[in-house]
């Protein structure tokens, strides 16, 4: 089941390897980034952003759970975790398929995603 988190800046690392003390497997993470092009003193520099900021989606069989999800609340690393992501099961998997849909091949979110048609 996928959820959604919030992590604190800097700590994914740590978050990761938390999850991977509680659960014994790693979970699955997709975090969907953006590559940024922009001058700076004359020269185009190019940089990676998360798409969704500090969020991102976190797949664990175990996340059905309710005990499980109240162990992993207090992880060190982990902000928070939106309730009620069972009933929106089906919108983070349309969401998560249209960001690869629209993935280069470097795993950047290309300009098309954005490209809304009716």
């Amino acid at each position: 089941m996928w959820i959604i988190i919030n992590f604190k800046t800097n700590q994914f690392n740590t978050l990761k390897q938390e999850f991977k003390k509680k659960l014994k497997i790693e979970p699955n993470f997709f975090f969907p980034k953006l590559r940024v092009q922009k001058f700076k003193k004359n020269k185009l520099v190019s940089y990676s952003s998360p798409l969704l900021g500090n969020y991102i989606f976190c797949f664990h069989p175990k996340f059905n759970d309710e005990n499980m999800l109240g162990n992993i609340k207090y992880l060190k690393g982990l902000k928070f975790f939106f309730k009620g992501f069972k009933t929106y099961q089906t919108d983070i998997s349309n969401f998560m398929s249209r960001c690869k849909k629209h993935e280069d091949e470097n795993g950047f979110i290309k300009q098309t995603f954005f490209n809304f048609t009716a």
